[in-house]
C-alpha cells in the first residue's frame, strides 16, 4: 500500500471546481494532487530519482480516497486587477494595480469535518522491492516540500503515512461521483504546458463511488435501496413547497427525468416490471426546533443489486438533469435543482448520512399508506401490515410500532393534512405516521408502504437510538 496523508493547516480546502469557479472541490481530485508533487519537484529542483518516481505514480490505477463530510462556504465575488499586462486596457500604468483592469473572482471553500484527506493506492507495489521503497522515498521527499493543494492560501502539510483509515470513494466505473485523475503521460503534459506559458491540460475523469460509513456493525440489517442521488431544489419566484405536496414533488421528479430519457426510459425510472425500482423523495426541513417542513430537496434512490449497466443508463439521465437542471412543477411553476456531491451538502437536511445512517429508533417524515385496510382478522391488524411492508423492503420485523395520525417529528404536518393520491381515480388508502423500533441497528434509506416509489412512508433515523 502507498498512501499520502493531506492536513489542511487552518481547517479550510479552498480549490476552485474545474467545472463552476463559483464552486469548490472536495474531495480534492487526484489529478490536483499530483499536479502539487510536480509543481513541488520543480520548485524544489529535485533530481532524476524523483522524476522516475512521478512517472511510476502516474502509471498506477486511480487512488482510493478517505475524506470525511464537508460544508461549503460559497464565495463572494471580489474584482482583482489581472496579472496580465496586456489584459489591463489603455489608460493608467499597468505595471501597477491600481492600473489594471479588474475581472470579477470568487474564493471558494470547503470546511471539511475533519481536517485529514488520504490517498490510497492500495495496490501500487512494483515487482521488485527495491524499486518499491526508491520510488517510496523519492515520492516522500517531493510530499514533505508540498506547501498547498488548490489556492495558495490552502496551507496543508503532507507526508507519506504507513497506514490510513478505511477509504470513503472507491474507483467505480458505475460510480455517480466523477473525479480527474491521471495516466501515464500526464508528467510530461505538465512540463510541456508550463515551458510553453500555457495552462496545465484536461485531465482525464473517472467514475468514484462513495463508500458507506466506517465501522458498520455486522448485525446491522439493510432495506433493499441503496445509494440517494441528491438534488437541492431552489425557487425561481422566491415560493416554498410544504412537504404535504411530496407527490407533486416527486411526481414532476419521475416525469422530468422520463423526458430527458427521451425514447427508451429504464424500466428502474418508469417502475414498470415485478423488480425493485428506483424511489423518488421530497427532502423536507424537519426535527429540528424551529423546522417548517418546507422541501429543500428531492432524490433518486437507487435500489441496491442492480447491475452497472443499468446503473450507468440511471446516472446517464440525471446528469442530462444537471446540464439542464430545470424542474416544472404543475401549479407551482419552474424551480431550479443542483446536484449535490456526495459528501459536499452544506444543509444537514440534504446530506445522504441524515436519511441513512444506521439507527435502532426510526420515524415517519411522511405517512405510510398502507396497501389494505387493517381488519380485526388474522394477518391484518396495522402492526402486522407494518410488519410485512418492513419485509417487503429487506427489513427485519421492527419490536415495536406507535402509530398515530400525529407527527413526532418537529415540522410534519398530521397524516391527514397530505395528498396521498397521485390522481384522482387512485383507491383511497390509510394513511398514518408511526415509530418503528428494532432490535439491533437498521440502515436506511427507509420508505415503507403503498407510496414508498413517490416519497410516501419515509423514515427519518433518530440520533443517538
Amino acid at each position: 500500500m502507498l498512501a499520502f496523508e493531506v492536513y489542511y493547516l487552518s481547517g479550510r480546502a479552498y480549490a476552485t471546481d474545474f467545472q463552476n469557479r463559483q464552486r469548490a472541490e472536495w474531495p480534492p481530485h487526484p489529478a490536483r494532487f499530483f499536479s502539487a508533487l510536480v509543481a513541488t519537484f520543480y520548485e524544489s529542483g529535485l533530481g532524476e530519482e524523483e522524476r522516475k518516481a512521478l512517472e511510476w505514480l502516474e502509471r498506477q490505477e486511480p487512488p482510493h480516497i478517505s475524506a470525511s463530510e464537508a460544508c461549503e462556504r460559497r464565495g463572494v465575488r471580489a474584482y482583482v486587477p489581472v496579472n496580465d499586462p496586456e489584459e489591463s486596457g489603455k489608460g493608467g500604468n499597468s505595471f501597477l494595480p491600481s492600473g489594471r483592469k479588474r475581472q470579477p473572482r470568487y474564493f471558494p471553500s470547503f470546511h471539511p469535518e475533519k481536517p485529514f484527506v488520504y490517498f490510497i493506492w492500495p495496490c501500487s507495489e512494483p515487482e521488485k522491492q527495491a524499486e518499491r521503497q526508491q520510488h517510496t522515498q523519492a515520492l516522500s521527499d517531493i510530499a514533505e516540500r508540498i506547501t498547498y493543494l488548490g489556492s495558495s492560501v490552502s496551507l496543508v502539510q503532507v507526508r507519506l503515512c504507513q497506514s490510513a483509515p478505511m477509504p470513503s470513494f472507491v474507483p467505480d466505473e458505475a460510480g455517480e461521483v466523477v473525479l480527474r485523475v491521471v495516466g501515464p503521460g500526464r508528467l510530461q503534459a505538465l512540463s510541456e504546458a508550463y515551458e510553453l506559458g500555457n495552462r496545465p491540460p484536461p485531465s482525464r475523469w473517472a467514475a468514484y463511488r462513495q463508500v458507506s460509513e466506517v465501522g458498520a456493525e455486522s448485525s446491522e440489517a439493510e432495506s433493499i435501496f441503496g445509494d440517494l442521488s441528491v438534488f437541492w431544489l431552489k425557487s425561481q419566484s422566491g415560493q416554498r413547497l410544504s412537504i404535504q405536496c411530496t407527490l407533486a414533488v416527486t411526481d414532476a421528479m419521475r416525469s422530468r427525468l422520463l423526458q430527458l430519457a427521451e425514447d427508451h426510459p429504464p424500466d428502474l425510472l418508469t417502475g414498470h416490471g415485478r423488480h425493485p425500482h428506483c424511489a423518488y423523495i421530497a427532502l423536507p426541513y424537519v426535527g429540528h426546533q424551529y423546522a417548517d417542513g418546507h422541501v429543500i430537496g428531492v432524490a433518486l434512490i437507487l435500489p441496491k443489486g442492480i447491475s452497472p449497466d443499468a446503473r450507468r443508463t440511471v446516472l446517464r439521465v440525471l446528469g442530462t438533469l444537471r446540464d439542464d437542471p430545470h424542474l416544472f412543477i404543475p401549479g407551482r411553476g419552474t424551480w431550479t435543482v443542483e446536484h449535490i456531491i456526495p459528501g459536499t451538502a452544506q444543509r444537514e437536511t440534504l446530506r445522504e448520512q441524515t436519511w441513512t445512517k444506521p439507527a435502532y429508533e426510526w420515524r415517519s417524515v411522511t405517512p405510510v399508506l398502507f396497501d389494505q385496510f387493517p381488519k380485526d382478522k388474522p394477518g391484518r391488524t396495522a402492526g402486522e401490515i407494518i410488519i410485512r411492508s418492513c419485509e417487503y423492503i429487506g427489513l427485519p420485523a421492527p419490536v415495536d410500532v406507535k402509530l398515530s395520525p400525529y407527527a413526532s417529528l418537529v415540522g410534519v404536518e398530521p397524516a391527514g393534512q397530505f395528498l396521498t393520491r397521485r390522481h384522482p381515480g387512485d383507491v383511497p388508502r390509510y394513511a398514518t405516521h408511526l415509530t418503528l423500533t428494532f432490535d439491533r441497528k437498521v440502515r436506511g434509506p427507509i420508505v415503507l408502504g403503498a407510496g414508498r416509489y413517490f416519497g410516501l412512508g419515509l423514515l427519518r433515523p433518530m440520533a443517538g437510538s
